[in-house]
């Protein structure tokens, strides 16, 4: 292109000359090589199965970490945007105790390059996590299973993979035990650290971890409210902190003679709270409000005489495809759909109250129940514990709810062979390929089922040579980012 063209007009006799003088034309600039430089490896301190590389990079717009081991499935980081100057990539995943060969991808508007192979050593889990593993008896769990785990005096949020080794940590000391962990759409993940039930007058926190480990931030109940230990949901509608939702309680001196129990019973009920990305807090439910403690089926009449104690226990928050609120109640031994803004009953299935005609299920319904969350079809799916059940039986099952009619159609059940009874924790996740990852979470035990209730492949959990306990496991399909399981 010209920068500046002259144009003189001569005329000489009867003939015109153009004559054009002056053009200067602009020379594109090529594309440059990205390269690669200064490179070292950082141990993460956070996670023995992790580490950082940094190095310089210049001419480059993206850029990942290729790993492989001898007898190991090759891994890769995804690409993330990175700009001239020193930048840092953050590999997951390892195994302990291994050699790893490294090789960085930059690529650029001039090409890629790829940096020198380079070895890593990793190094050892700790102690207390050494013989922790899940006992898959040679069949594949089919991805990556989080829960978290109390192992006195750390809380660990873990990560087996198919094989049932561990592939990701965070431990978190000074805390007297853990419950629910998640990963959430961001890719971080939250755990959460106490020791209440859900009753006890015990402080508790949930705390939100980035992949690499490092502390986001703690969620917790404003005083004098407790946090409740059974979940946690994160929503995202573009701010730079997303809401949370998730339950909270308080107590009141509450005579119970006339249901059996004591006269001055420390007893309490739960609420529904969202904390803001302002950090106001919401409150959108209160059990108080609506339940009594004559509703709660699923606790014994000793029960009543205990100083601490709840009368609704919820232990799990969902949406419905609406947006909505789900919540299961333990001791009630129902399943509520509470308006999210009014937090309004909508509809209540199980129960003393139930709405509901259980039709096609050959238990009659669901007892002490965890997990309830909608599908993508609009049916329930839940753990159902089975306390009330004769014999008592724990099982995943999936209703079709006909909310105008009030019918509840059992779809799908999957009952284990033999039997399993967990008269407390449990949890049911349905994968997109269709297939469910049942946690028969007091028992230790992982069940990966598909559709037509085939074991696809099952798990134990182990400490050492005893079996461990878990409150919950899910699939999870990234180490780095979410996606959909």
């Amino acid at each position: 292109m010209c920068k500046r063209m002259a144009q003189s007009w001569l005329s000489v006799g009867s003939t015109l000359l153009v004559l054009v003088v002056a053009c200067e034309v602009d020379r594109p600039l090529l594309p440059r090589t990205p390269s690669l430089t200064d490179i070292r490896f950082e141990a993460n301190e956070l996670n023995a199965l992790s580490v950082h590389l940094h190095f310089t990079v210049s001419d480059a717009d993206s850029a990942r970490v290729i790993i492989w081991s001898r007898g190991n499935s090759n891994l890769t980081t995804p690409f993330s945007h990175v700009g001239d100057g020193t930048t840092t990539l953050t590999v997951l995943g390892l195994l302990p105790e291994t050699r790893y060969e490294f090789v960085i991808d930059a690529i650029g508007s001039g090409g890629a390059v790829a940096s020198p192979v380079m070895i890593y050593e990793v190094g050892s889990l700790p102690e207390t996590l050494r013989q922790v593993r899940i006992e898959t008896m040679g069949q594949s769990l089919g991805g990556l299973s989080l829960l978290s785990l109390f192992i006195d005096p750390i809380a660990y949020a873990l990560v087996f993979d198919d094989n049932g080794r561990i592939r990701w940590y965070r431990e978190f000391s000074g805390t007297d035990g853990s419950a629910e962990t998640k990963q959430h759409e961001n890719g971080n993940i939250t755990v959460f650290l106490g020791s209440t039930p859900g009753f006890f007058p015990l402080r508790g926190r949930f705390v939100e971890v980035a992949p690499d480990g490092e502390l986001i931030r703690t969620i917790e109940a404003p005083e004098p409210l407790y946090t409740d230990n059974h979940e946690l949901l994160l929503t995202f509608d573009g701010g730079r902190s997303p809401t949370a939702h998730f339950f909270s309680y308080d107590f009141r001196q509450t005579d119970l003679t006339a249901i059996g129990g004591a006269a001055d019973v420390q007893l309490a009920g739960h609420q529904i709270l969202r904390v803001l990305e302002s950090n106001e807090t919401e409150l959108v439910f209160n059990g108080w409000d609506h339940f009594g403690p004559e509703e709660a089926i699923e606790l014994p009449q000793t029960a009543w005489q205990l100083s601490n104690i709840d009368f609704d226990h919820p232990n799990s928050l969902a949406f419905d495809l609406d947006g909505h609120y789900i919540a299961s109640w333990r001791h009630l031994a129902e399943v509520t759909k509470i308006h999210y803004e009014t937090g309004e009953i909508i509809w209540r299935l199980g129960g003393v109250n139930n709405e509901f005609t259980f039709v096609a299920d050959p238990l009659g319904g669901f007892s002490a129940q965890h997990a309830a969350t909608i599908l993508d079809n609009g049916n329930l799916l839940l753990y159902d514990n089975g306390n009330r059940h004769d014999p008592p039986e724990s099982r995943a099952v999936e209703y079709h709810l006909d909310v105008e009619n009030k019918v509840a159609t059992l779809v799908w059940e999957y009952r284990h062979d033999p039997p399993i009874f967990t008269g407390t924790r449990g949890s049911v996740q349905r994968l997109r390929d269709g297939s469910t990852l049942v946690g028969f979470a007091a028992a230790g035990v992982i069940a990966y089922v598909a559709p037509d209730g085939t074991v696809l492949g099952e798990g134990r959990l182990q400490l050492g040579e005893s079996a461990g306990a878990f409150y919950r496991v899910t699939r999870i399909a990234s180490l780095y980012e979410f996606a959909r399981p």
